[in-house]
Formats: C-alpha cells, structure tokens, sequence
C-alpha cells in the first residue's frame, strides 16, 4: 500500500536509516499507482535524503541533489513546495562554492515568493556563508534584510543574532549594542539557546567601557556552560575586565586558573602572558613596553614570549608575542637579534597589521648598529648589514639621514663610489640639509673629481646654486666647478673661479700650483704677457715644491707646460739670454730618447743664432742632423746649414766682383 510505504520511508528517515528509506521512496516513485500529490512528495523526500545523506560533502552528490529537486520542482510549478526547492538549490551551490549560481536562486525565491519563511531563510543561509568567508558587510546586509523584511519571521530571532555578531566583528560596537538590546527585550533567554551571544554581549560591553555588564554576561556563560570550548578564552577576558577594574588580585587568581586548566589553549597563553607582563598590553608600542622590559624580573616576559612561538606555532597568539619579543631585544640593546627577528616576523606574517610596528623596530635596530659601526670606522660592516637585509632597503626613505649618509659613505669608503653618488644625489636637490648638506656635497664632488664627471659637477653646483656653504666647503665647490668648466671648454667661466682661488691664502701649494697653471694660461690667452709671466714662474715653482717634497706627486707634463710657456714668453719679448735658461731647464725633462727632443734643440739652435752665437748655433744643428738625419727637424737642420754654405759662398763671390 504506497500511504503506509510512505510511512515507513518517513520513519527510516526520522531514525536516520537514509538507504531502507530511499530504497521505499525509489519504489514509491516507480509505483503507478502512486497518488499524484503523495508522487510530489516522494519526488521532494527523495531530495531531502540525497541532501541529508551529503550534507558534510555535497560535490560529489552535486549532480543527484539537483536532479532530484529539479525533478520534484518541474513535477508542479504550482506547488506551495517549490520556494524549499529554490532553496535547496541555492544551498547546495552555495555549499560547492557557486556563489552566483546560489546568489541567483536566492533572489529568484525571495522576488517570487516574498512572504514565504524560505525567503527569510535563504537570507539567513547567505549572511552566513558571507560571514564565513570573511565579507562582513554583505552578511550584515543579508541579516539586515531579514529583520526588516521578515519582522514576522520565525527566522528574524536567529537573523538578529547573527547581525549583532557580525557588526562586532565589524567593529560597530554601538549598533551591535542596540541590536543585541532589541534581541534581550524581544527573547529574553534565547541565551539559553544561543550562549554565544552573551560573549558577544560581553565583548560589545567590554569594547564600550561598560565593565560591569561585560563581566556579568562573561560570568553567566561560564556558570551555564563552564566545559564549553571557548571558556579558556572566557576566563582570560573576565580577568582582563578585573585588572581594567583595578582588581588586581582577582585577575591574577582568574589568569592562573586558565593558564592551570587551559596551558596549550588560547585562553591559557594569553593568561601566561599577561601574569608575565602584569598588565594588558595588546596594541604595544616600544615605548609602552619599555615600563614592562623595566621591572626586576624581566624575564618573565622573555618566557612566556619564546613559550608561545615555539610551544604554539599556530596560535593566533604569536604574531604578537613575536612582535614583543622583538620590542625586548631592541630595548636589551640586541640589535642583529632584534633586526633577525623582525624579519622573521615580516615572513612569517605578511599580512599582519603589526607590521609598521615591526619595520619601525627593524629601522631602530639598523640605526643603532650603523651608528656603532660608524663610531668604530667599520663601513664593511654597516654594508653587509644593508646588502643581507632587503626589509631595510625597501624602506630606505624611512630611514633618518644620518644612517642614508652613513651607507653611502660606506660605499665610498669601500671603492663603490656610484652606489654612494646613487644614494646621495636626492640631498642635492631642493634646500640645503643644515646638518648633511655639505657632507653630502663634499662626498659627491670628490667622487666626481675623481671620475672626471665633469659634466655632473657642473650640474651638481648648478644644482646646489642658492646653498649657503661654509669656507671650507665653498673652496672645494669652486676649485671642482672651475676645473670641470676648463675641462668642458669653458675657460671664460672657470677663469673668475680661478681667480677667487688665487686670491685665497688657505690653499695647499699642490692645489694653488693648478690654479696658477689655470689662470696663467688664461692670460696667455689674452694676450697679457707680463701677467701670465709672472704667474707661470710662480706656478712652476710651486709644481717643482710639491715634487721635491712628494716625488709621487710630480706633475711632469704640467712641469714642461710651464718651461715652455715661459720660453715663449720671454722670447718674444726679446729676452734671448732668458728663454735659452729657461730651454736648459726644460731640456733635463727631455732626454735625448724623448719624442720632443729634437724639437727642443733645433729651438736652442734658433735662440743661438738670434744671440749671434753661430759656432753654438752651427753645432747645435750639426748634432742634430747627425743624431737622426731621416726625422723632420734632422732633415731641417741639415738644410738650414746648406743654406747657409751658399750663403756664404754668394757673399764671398760678390766681394771679389766689386774690387
């Protein structure tokens, strides 16, 4: 008889015997004599088994369930049945993960059937799943709409609870508060049902400053409940909320009694530590635990830190353990063991939002161990930190200026001069630092100086043209600026540089010679012969000191310069006797093996026979054409005494004919 294998089938699965009750409701549905109203309900048990029997695990069952729904469904569009099977279908997407597929569902079950529980229910459902998945503002919404769309729901009660729950996790503790206040007035003990919500409840309190219902809500869940999973937590609130009372002693006893009770749990670690710290302190700056490090037995804290990391790894407890942990060793002056640390943090939980309060200890510790570095002149080591830390480099513009300026010094000191310039060159744009502006500039124009960058030095010092420098400074800026100037072809810009050089008395003779060799040229140029004269003897006789008091110093090249110039010079002027003296200077830096030797006798040879002196004059070009008679000035030199043979022998001839 189908009406009493029905009732078997209902039976089996009120007891939970899913297969016997499929097993009837199969044979139920192949039956032709079924009733067309008892068929529609067999078609929707059916569902309802294949649902209940893979509730825990629907994809593998996915396909089944929809059949079958889809099956009850088709059988009468019409049925009061159809809002549970829209609902069905939405849950079991939702179940796998096809949240639009059950989005679709849901709204088609609440658009076509408004009024009906199952409407509210799907919302209940959605809110839920959002929650899980962490979109908390799309499961308020969802709760929401339950309370003021379905106010007479049976499902509202539960609707309300929830979104006061997820307006917590939200941080809306006063909305939260007037929700929960609405669920207390309309169902007073539903916390009997529901105790979750009465730490909720607390927590709300707690987060409001309303210590005194914190506690009592925290009190009636642990007196209702006290074996439930989350008393451990419980315990360790309603100590917190005892020390925020001032009641020390009673905290202390709760704190014990979890961490006795619930050692590896999360209540009992967190009770450990705040016995260890006396006192509450989850959101710590450095300078808040530097009153904990402070205290006698400082230890403690150290303990319960290293207890938590390594006893509990996956406690959501250890992020900030790590983070205190790393506070002490910054504050006990272990800075590699603070800077490992935070990196350490920075793998372990890269998505934590202590990590400004990590970097900021990762960037102290660093400061503290370039300023030691630096004391100790130790640039190798202020380097091998900044190359083995990338936490430190990515926030490079965090750092204070002094460590910046103490990298790129060691970069300079350590022959890197480019990565220093590349870490320097933004202080040299924009105002003058008051404190590093002229270390900064006086590193890069060295550096420059030594590269022969003329062209940045040149920018640099256009660059830097409203600073205000120091003495010192201002020599070194117009001593680079007028050499790169004379190096790019602008002599007429590097000549009153030079000459702001010259009128100094503070300069070494090495770098006073230069700017005399510079400015006597410049004369030259101009034609002002006495001038650059009297400069050029005074610029070799500095170059000729610096090479006699530092032999590696001498700048033969610039040395010969000057001998020439001063040939030149009084040559010219018609002082004969002088520019030989001078030509006998220059020879001891021209040895015979020198490519300009010849050049420099057949010059002496034309100054002895502007003299008159035509035997030294003869035997100056006859050495000459006899040392190398295929070179340039051999060949001229025999030519020139040719020249003269005939010379002599026309004169001869012509007196002869005139007697």
């Amino acid at each position: 008889v189908p009406a009493e294998l029905l009732d078997q089938a209902k039976n089996f699965m009120a007891n939970g015997d899913y297969p016997k009750a499929m097993e009837l409701l199969e044979t139920l549905k192949n039956l032709r004599d079924t009733p067309k109203d008892m068929r529609e309900e067999v078609l929707y048990l059916i569902g309802d088994v294949l649902y209940a029997q893979n509730k825990d695990n629907i994809l593998p069952a996915f396909d089944k369930i929809v059949t079958a729904t889809n099956e009850a469904m088709n059988y009468n569009l019409k049925s009061h049945m159809v809002p549970q099977a829209l609902l069905r279908l939405g849950l079991v997407n939702m179940r796998i993960g096809n949240s639009q597929e059950a989005e679709g569902y849901f709204n088609l079950l609440r658009r076509q059937y408004p009024h009906d529980e199952n409407a509210a229910l799907a919302m209940y459902y959605a809110g839920e799943e959002a929650y899980k998945r962490g979109d908390y503002q799309k499961a308020a919404d969802k709760f929401q709409s339950i309370v003021q769309d379905f106010p007479e729901s049976k499902y509202v009660r539960e609707g309300s609870a929830s979104l006061a729950r997820t307006l917590h996790k939200m941080g809306y503790y006063q909305q939260a508060e007037s929700i929960l206040d609405f669920v207390d007035k309309r169902w007073g003990r539903f916390y009997l049902e529901y105790p979750q919500l009465l730490t909720v409840s607390a927590d709300v309190a707690d987060h409001l400053g309303k210590l005194d219902d914190a506690r009592a809500n925290y009190w009636l869940y642990y007196n209702l409940n006290p074996e439930a999973p989350d008393i451990d937590t419980v315990l360790a609130r309603l100590g917190d909320i005892l020390a925020k009372q001032k009641q020390t002693e009673p905290a202390r006893v709760l704190y014990e009694e979890a961490v006795r009770r619930f050692p590896d749990k999360d209540g009992g670690l967190v009770s450990l530590m705040r016995l260890a710290e006396e006192g509450i302190h989850d959101a710590p700056s450095i300078a808040e635990m530097v009153s904990v490090f402070q205290r006698p037995d400082n230890t403690r804290p150290v303990q319960a830190y290293t207890t938590i990391i390594s006893g509990h790894p996956e406690s959501p407890l250890v992020p900030l353990a790590r983070l205190k942990l790393t506070m002490w060793y910054l504050w006990n002056r272990q800075y590699p063991e603070a800077l490992a640390s935070a990196v350490e943090f920075t793998q372990a939980h890269p998505g934590s939002d202590m990590l400004p309060k990590v970097r900021e200890i990762a960037l102290q510790s660093f400061n503290q161990m370039v300023g030691e570095s630096v004391a100790d002149g130790n640039y190798g080591r202020i380097l091998q930190l900044w190359e083995q830390y990338p936490l430190i480099q990515e926030n490079e513009k965090s750092l204070p200026m002094d460590t910046q300026v103490a990298i790129a010094l060691s970069y300079a000191n350590t022959g890197q001069p480019q990565r220093a310039l590349e870490m320097l060159d933004p202080f040299l744009k924009g105002p003058k630092n008051p404190k590093y502006g002229e270390t900064v500039l006086a590193l890069a124009l060295k550096v420059y100086l030594e590269t022969q960058n003329w062209q940045r030095i040149a920018d640099v010092m256009q660059g830097v043209s409203g600073w205000s420098l120091s003495d010192p400074v201002q020599k070194q800026a117009d001593y680079a600026l007028a050499l790169a100037q004379e190096n790019l072809g602008h002599s007429d810009l590097a000549a009153p540089l030079w000459q702001r050089l010259y009128d100094r008395k503070d300069l070494p003779q090495e770098q006073r010679a230069y700017v005399g060799y510079f400015l006597s040229r410049d004369a030259e140029r101009k034609r002002e012969l006495e001038k650059a004269y009297l400069l050029t003897r005074e610029t070799l006789s500095d170059f000729l000191a610096v090479a006699q008091a530092a032999p590696e110093k001498e700048d033969t090249p610039r040395i010969k310069e000057c001998l020439l110039s001063l040939m030149d010079i009084t040559e010219a002027a018609g002082r004969l006797r002088e520019s030989l003296d001078w030509t006998d200077q220059y020879a001891k830096y021209v040895p015979d093996s020198d490519p300009g030797y010849a050049a420099m006798r057949y010059r002496v040879a034309r100054l002895q026979r502007k003299m008159g002196n035509v035997d030294a004059w003869k035997s100056t070009l006859e050495d000459l054409a006899r040392r190398d008679p295929q070179s340039l000035y051999g060949r001229m030199a025999a030519s020139e005494l040719r020249t003269t043979d005939v010379t002599k022998g026309l004169s001869g001839f012509t007196q002869g004919a005139q007697q």
